[in-house]
């Protein structure tokens, strides 16, 4: 969870549109995750072993906030996806993780009928 923690912080504290990442595997799911769900649309820039630079041309994204901790995990459930007045707004999704699926979005999530463990809230 260390590297989400660290995704969002990079994230909320970049100045302009370049953006300099840990070259990990979370970061390059998260990037792939906001991109399929068209509110982040970069460029990348240059990648080597640790490091990972993109250039945002379009971003949506308002506010990210961390939903499951190392301690505390947070699920939801294909009816809580239903449920859940976020999203029925449109103001925002999850992303969330799923052992048969792997990385996916909550709009995914509601199309495939799954839920899984919550990594993250867009808004």
């Amino acid at each position: 969870m260390r590297e989400i923690s660290d995704f969002i912080i990079r994230f909320r504290n970049r100045r302009g549109n370049r953006l300099k990442l840990k070259n990990t595997k979370w970061s390059r799911k998260l990037l792939k995750a906001l991109e399929k769900s068209n509110y982040l649309s970069y460029k990348l820039v240059s990648r080597d072993l640790k490091d990972l630079e993109i250039e945002i041309s379009h971003s949506l994204i308002r506010d990210m906030k961390l939903m499951s901790k190392g301690s505390r995990f947070t699920y939801l459930t294909y009816s809580d996806l239903l449920v859940d007045s976020n999203l029925k707004k449109g103001s925002g999704f999850y992303i969330l993780t799923n052992s048969e699926w792997g990385f996916l979005t909550s709009v995914d999530a509601l199309r495939l009928g799954v839920g899984g463990k919550v990594i993250l809230k867009v808004d």
